[in-house]
């Protein structure tokens, strides 16, 4: 069975087709394709063969884009967009006018757009989560190396403290005393 009914007259067929060639109908392609559904399973919902389809996408560049629009190409298209934003880029404001009748670019002008922080971090959290987590994986460390960094923490801790009474341990004079 297919997706949509259409009636088995030649007039059906037009309807099919004009339907899967135009705006609605490729946006369901795009997005079985983005699932992953093959060339087979699409013109199963279509309800056309496989050769039909064929010649649909020989003769619409646009059907051929949306078959070709798979989930890898979105994804990369995404990611580019995404660092594009990241990192800042330069837009150009083009400011048209009616002269005379006519519409005339009257002014190009070339705007920086800022980095975004937001699409920075988004992109590090994907691609670098081991460092920009808010909550990152314990380390691996045996009981003994944690025994050691408590030790070396309790001892920096004992020195300061004693640092700021000015009381030294090792029998050192402390501030000078008037």
């Amino acid at each position: 069975m297919a997706y949509m009914e259409f009636e088995e007259t030649q007039q059906g067929q037009r309807e099919r087709r004009e339907f899967w060639n135009g705006g609605d109908g490729l946006t369901l392609i795009r997005q079985w394709r983005r699932e992953g559904a093959s060339l087979e399973r699409i013109a199963f919902h279509i309800g056309v063969s496989e050769r039909t389809l064929a010649k649909w996408r020989s003769a619409n560049p646009a059907m051929e884009a949306a078959i070709k629009q798979t989930d890898e190409l979105v994804n990369a298209m995404v990611e580019n967009a995404l660092l594009k934003r990241a990192l800042g880029y330069d837009k150009v404001d083009v400011t048209e006018e009616l002269v005379e009748g006519q519409l005339l670019v009257t002014k190009r002008q070339t705007v920086p757009v800022p980095p975004d922080v937001k699409a920075a971090l988004s992109w590090l959290y994907s691609r670098r989560s081991d460092r920009w987590r808010a909550q990152q994986a314990p380390l691996d460390a045996t009981a003994e190396e944690v025994a050691q960094a408590k030790e070396v923490l309790v001892t920096i801790a004992k020195a300061a403290g004693e640092a700021l009474r000015g009381d030294p341990s090792d029998g050192e004079s402390g501030p000078a005393s008037a």
